[in-house]
């Protein structure tokens, strides 16, 4: 992906993860935030390598994990599983299959695993094997993943046209999780496709 794609996706991961008290109509003070963070997190001598990659994705900084990525000759089911993730945001979905599939042969329930999945069910427009991975995940006691797998569930049913559905769901997890961005994003992109363009700019600006 080019880097202004790259950019784009880190400054929306910037508001999303609410990183920084700025305004989100200001694209300028976006990127000083984004570039501050960006910076800060490379010089962090004391993060492990897993939660810093993942961090390093949420600010796209994806060619600068690979030396981490590849550092560990023989890694475990979360490296392997965030070396997944890379594959999936430079659509390599081949590679990342492999990875996902491997990890959930061994471990069945593994709830990223599966998340991962259905994100790849999506892109290969198995609509209902991820909308039946994303309730798996959101059934488990466990609910570690359960805002992530509800809102990849709104969006099945947002590409399914369910536009009722996709609503229910930003709505919920809007009232369970107030600061997940995602959420009202969903339901502003719910009100775009359900053609109410004049509805959609306002869950926005929350």
């Amino acid at each position: 992906m080019n880097s202004k794609k790259v950019c784009i996706a880190a400054l929306f991961s910037l508001f999303c993860l609410k990183v920084a008290a700025i305004n989100p109509d200001s694209t300028a003070a976006a990127k000083r935030a984004l570039d501050k963070e960006r910076t800060s997190l490379l010089a962090n001598k004391e993060l492990k390598p897993e939660p810093k990659i993942e961090r390093m994705f949420q600010l796209g900084l994806w060619n600068e994990a690979i030396p981490l990525l590849t550092a560990d000759k023989n890694p475990g089911i979360d490296m392997r599983l965030l070396n997944a993730e890379y594959f999936l945001l430079n659509n390599d979905f081949i590679k990342a299959d492999s990875l996902v599939t491997s990890v959930l042969s061994r471990r069945k329930d593994h709830q990223k695993a599966l998340l991962l999945k259905a994100q790849l069910d999506v892109w290969a427009w198995k609509l209902n094997d991820a909308a039946q991975t994303c309730e798996k995940i959101a059934a488990d006691k466990d609910k570690t993943f359960y805002d992530k797998a509800m809102l990849q569930l709104g969006r099945v049913r947002l590409l399914q046209k369910k536009y009722d559905e996709a609503l229910k769901i930003a709505k919920d997890i809007q009232t369970l999780y107030p600061k997940n961005a995602e959420a009202w994003l969903l339901e502003s992109d719910v009100l775009f496709w359900n053609q109410k363009p004049d509805q959609a700019e306002a869950p926005l600006k929350k």
